[in-house]
């Protein structure tokens, strides 16, 4: 009765079915909620124990952002923005890189 009805297979639509599922799948695995970045709360806290202000981090991040969530950047890319972030902010690397561990987020 389909058959008649469309001109399609049971088949055909199986098919037809899949590749949407796949498509939708796949769109919405790329496009789903993301951080927005850490609370303004976290955000104060990562100023304050960096020795800076919110402004001054907030600044620092437009300034050398983070790579794009699902690279994978080199060791000379990781060690070129956290020494760039550094620098911005004034503080050791040293001191970036324990704040950041702290206030790490989970990864996917």
């Amino acid at each position: 009765m389909i058959r008649r009805l469309i001109g399609l297979s049971l088949t055909d639509l199986f098919v037809i079915a899949a590749v949407s599922l796949t498509f939708a799948a796949t769109y919405f695995s790329q496009t789903g909620t993301r951080s927005a970045g850490p609370s303004p709360a976290t955000h104060a806290t990562i100023a304050r124990e960096l020795g800076v202000t919110p402004e001054q981090l907030e600044t620092a991040a437009r300034l050398v952002p983070p790579p794009p969530r699902g690279s994978h950047p080199s060791d000379a890319e990781r060690n070129s923005t956290r020494y760039r972030l550094a620098s911005a902010l004034n503080v050791p690397v040293q001191k970036l890189d324990a704040v950041m561990q702290r206030h790490r987020p989970p990864r996917d």
